[in-house]
């Protein structure tokens, strides 16, 4: 009896939210009485991926990927006239035929004494997640408050943004794939925080607006300030984390509207400032380092009858701090002899450090009781560790330095409409501040880091890939590989020597050209738009070539590499089948420019290091191997959306 009567429930309810979706009266999806208002909405957007050569430009048959991907969203909204609001998004994703696409956190796992790499896990099941959160109350009506400017607090999770959202964007997490090229549809959930938002004038033209993000909280629980994460600091009072270490965002703008007529058009004037704390932040290990970042900017928008300008521009400053540091971990190893693994000191030598570095010191009782009581600082790099014998590796122990923030960045669009409402032409140009890694020393990635200013833009959850004219590859979610200058490769040296990869709109330059139709004479909505755009980097990187001298490689050149990066043209396209079906379609090309040619073969990550540096694979085929190279790119992204 009750297995029936949960089944009859269960096929009432699904026929129930049958009736409510297809039926003509959206009445089902409504209730409002008086000012009380509850409506619920749901999207679901299927679409394919397609895309090759994209990572790495490589044209190996491994450089390419296809999936399917299916996203649903439900949305609830309530409202009380204009006294109090709520929102809920209700968010679900998964790929096609692979149940482990959604992953947790990334964790360590420690083994004696010696910690192995960042990990996670996969769900196989389709999990939902909030998406979006918030509720938002007047603080006239709240505090009884009778004036006509109007205040109101927001809290919550939910999407903020300065400007376009370079400086400071809403992607706190943004799900992985193949280039991100829609941008509010990556982002699977948004930062909680609080926003003030106010009149400053009696007629609403010109608002202010306060705003605060918890970004990361490390001081969430007693496991977490008790956790030892300092016991390689220099220069830290305890070897805990202590208290404190909250990653939050502040941000305050003033949008004026300095125009708003029908005769000259609308001018809108948004002035910004932000400053973000970031007391964890990783050079090479967590926690070995803080930042303090301030970012001030103003954005312009101007929108007439027939033309629209848009700019905007931004200056970074703060600074990076990175700790004294002592680099010896303890490491696993595999003895050559025995084969058994066993754990040795990653900067610590028995005798001076030989050249090719196999001499480390095993981790015995006695080897512990001398590397742990020695004095520690930077004048005992190299040095011997009282008349033991072993010996601290010459860039052991890493100094405190400041890195100075002095990035910048400006961008400027505009349209015309040829056909009002009809046909739009659209120009822009793009540029952001580059510079090479601040805490790697290119001459000798062992060498002790130095004190130095960091002149790459840094934005702060950023996905910015375009207003008027739109990127697919380049900048965006997740964008192309443009590796940073390579490391000199020397015999002696113990640390990666591969380059560093820049993402996001930072140490890039571009122009662009596109147009956009969307024809009224058709029964069904179309919108056409397609664009080319040129990129060039603008802190010139260095070549690369692979060379064989006896043992030793020689991975960087000392001249420049072509600032071309190369070629894109796209196409995006949007039919609306029926009024809540749409069919879209978005595909471009990228193709690289000289910049690629005179990086053939860089290798970006270890395990591509690994590859090059073998003697076998000196005469490699890049066509075959997934590494850097100048082949054409492709990509095809297809699908339907559907609301309801």
């Amino acid at each position: 009896m009750k297995q029936k009567l949960f089944l009859s429930l269960l096929l009432f309810s699904h026929a129930f939210v049958f009736t409510a979706i297809y039926s003509k009266n959206a009445q089902w999806l409504l209730y409002k009485n008086g000012d009380f208002l509850f409506d619920f909405t749901a999207v679901n957007k299927t679409e394919a991926f397609y895309v090759k050569n994209a990572e790495y430009f490589s044209g190996s048959p491994m450089d390419q990927s296809i999936y399917v991907q299916g996203t649903w969203d439900f949305n609830t909204h309530t409202r009380f006239g204009d006294v109090i609001k709520s929102k809920l998004t209700l968010r679900n994703k998964a790929k096609w035929g692979n149940t482990r696409s959604l992953l947790t956190t990334q964790e360590q796992l420690q083994i004696l004494d010696f910690t192995l790499d960042d990990h996670s896990h996969s769900f196989n099941r389709l999990i939902p997640w909030f998406r979006k959160a918030w509720v938002k109350f007047s603080i006239n009506d709240a505090f009884d408050i009778k004036a006509d400017r109007k205040h109101s607090l927001k809290f919550g999770a939910f999407p903020y943004q300065l400007g376009r959202g370079i400086s400071l964007g809403a992607a706190y997490a943004v799900s992985p794939g193949v280039l991100g090229f829609f941008t509010d549809n990556t982002i699977d959930q948004f930062a909680f925080g609080a926003l003030w938002r106010g009149d400053l004038t009696a007629n609403h033209n010109v608002t202010y607006d306060f705003y605060c993000a918890m970004l990361e909280n490390l001081s969430a629980s007693f496991s977490q300030t008790t956790e030892v994460v300092n016991r390689n600091c220099l220069n830290c009072a305890s070897i805990y984390r202590g208290y404190g270490d909250l990653n939050i965002v502040y941000a305050s703008r003033i949008r004026a509207h300095l125009l708003n007529s029908e005769t000259f058009g609308r001018l809108v004037f948004e002035p910004y400032i932000l400053y973000d704390w970031v007391p964890a932040q990783k050079i090479t290990v967590r926690s070995d380092a803080n930042v303090k970042l301030w970012t001030m900017g103003a954005a312009v928008e101007y929108a007439g009858r027939r033309w629209e300008l848009g700019f905007e521009t931004a200056f970074n400053f703060g600074r990076q701090h990175a700790k004294g540091w002592d680099r010896n971990y303890i490491i696993p190893h595999r003895n050559g002899t025995t084969g058994a693994l066993e754990e040795v000191y990653g900067a610590v030598y028995v005798g001076e450090k030989d050249a090719t570095g196999s001499n480390v010191a095993p981790v015995t009782d006695a080897n512990k009781t001398i590397v742990d009581n020695a004095p520690k600082g930077a004048v005992f790099n190299g040095l011997e560790i009282g008349s033991s014998g072993l010996f601290n590796g010459p860039y052991r122990f890493r100094p405190a330095y400041d890195n100075k923030f002095a990035g910048c960045m400006a961008v400027i669009d505009g349209t015309f409409w040829f056909q009002p409402q009809t046909l739009r032409g659209s120009l822009a140009i793009g540029y952001a501040s580059g510079d090479e890694h601040p805490n790697i020393v290119l001459e000798d990635p062992s060498d002790t880091e130095r004190t130095s200013t960091y002149g790459g833009f840094i934005g702060l959850q950023e996905i910015y890939s375009g207003k008027r004219v739109r990127s697919i590859f380049v900048i965006g979610g997740q964008s192309i590989t443009r590796p940073l200058s390579s490391p000199e490769l020397k015999v002696s040296q113990d640390r990666h020597f591969y380059a560093t990869n820049v993402q996001g709109f930072s140490n890039l330059i571009y122009t662009g050209a596109g147009f956009t139709w969307t024809p009224d004479n058709y029964k069904r909505k179309i919108m056409l738009n397609s664009n080319a755009l040129y990129y060039w980097q603008d802190k010139p990187t260095n070549k690369y070539c692979l060379s064989r001298y006896g043992n030793e490689t020689s991975s960087a050149s000392n001249e420049t590499a072509s600032k071309a990066l190369g070629l894109e043209i796209n196409l995006f396209l949007d039919v609306h089948w029926l009024s809540n079906l749409k069919g879209f379609l978005a595909t471009a090309v990228f193709v690289p420019g000289k910049h690629f040619d005179e990086i053939i073969g860089k290798p970006t990550n270890a395990k591509q290091f690994a590859e090059v540096s073998r003697s076998s694979r000196y005469e490699i085929d890049y066509n075959q191997y997934p590494l850097v190279n100048n082949k054409t790119a492709y990509v095809l992204n297809f699908g339907f959306e559907y609301n309801f």
